[in-house]
């Protein structure tokens, strides 16, 4: 099989009934895959609702495993030979997959992202930066370049390699999620993807991101979970990385 889509879930039925009902046209060319959708414990019809696409696995915990738990989980689960990770606060507005899968054909890429739009088609994700923050106790700030520009701006629509790719649409050999752990589960919804990433750059293989697969993003529309632990957060991938990451944005202060 050469794919298989992760969807960790809690909650929010219908942003995830939204996300599997614009799937299907948009995989063509990928290839053969499955999706998985994994329901950290929802208390809403998220169970029944994922009952009506009779098409993906649905895989139901008793307990919040929070994204990186539920996506290796996902990743243990998977038949595929790409892992991809993705939201279900997304929605498909193009063959978004395939463009991601022919970059993975090379065997130095390691992780390949998208770009995300917000609703008023300004830019959610165009790849991720780092920046030195001195009002920090971990000195390392990741932020999305393009941030709310307009769709069409100048370096939007060009392919590069950068350090770091957001998790919330993500490609990546599963052999590969695998041997480096998958994501870090010390993280609590937030950084484990940076985290990844720059593993995937410590085993010497590229990070690309890849205008040419484009969605929607509702970003944070999946909870208020998403933020509760963002120092915490923060500081962990600072002990981990501190000293470790090259700035590749300038210093603002």
């Amino acid at each position: 099989m050469d794919y298989s889509i992760i969807i960790p879930v809690y909650n929010k039925a219908e942003l995830t009934r939204n996300c599997l009902a614009k799937l299907p046209a948009s995989l063509a060319g990928a290839g053969e895959g499955e999706v998985i959708v994994i329901d950290n414990a929802s208390t809403d019809h998220t169970p029944k609702m994922l009952a009506s696409f009779p098409w993906i696995r649905a895989i139901r915990n008793e307990t919040n495993l929070g994204f990186a738990g539920a996506n290796n989980q996902g990743a243990r689960e998977a038949r595929g030979r790409i892992l991809v990770l993705l939201n279900n606060d997304t929605e498909a507005i193009s063959e978004w997959l395939a463009p991601m899968m022919r970059l993975l054909e090379d065997s130095d890429v390691g992780a390949v992202g998208a770009k995300l739009l917000f609703a008023d088609r300004t830019i959610q994700h165009a790849g991720v930066l780092v920046r030195w923050w001195p009002f920090s106790a971990s000195g390392i700030y990741p932020f999305h370049y393009l941030f709310k520009a307009p769709e069409n701006t100048a370096g939007a629509d060009e392919r590069r390699e950068g350090q770091i790719v957001t998790g919330a649409c993500l490609a990546t050999p599963r052999e590969l999620y695998l041997e480096l752990g998958g994501l870090d589960e010390g993280f609590w919804n937030g950084y484990e993807d940076v985290d990844y990433c720059l593993k995937v750059r410590k085993r010497g293989l590229r990070v690309i991101y890849e205008p040419a697969a484009t969605l929607f993003h509702y970003e944070s529309k999946s909870g208020s979970q998403r933020f509760r632990r963002t120092q915490a957060n923060l500081q962990r991938l600072a002990e981990r990385w501190r000293g470790r990451v090259p700035f590749d944005a300038p210093r603002v202060w």
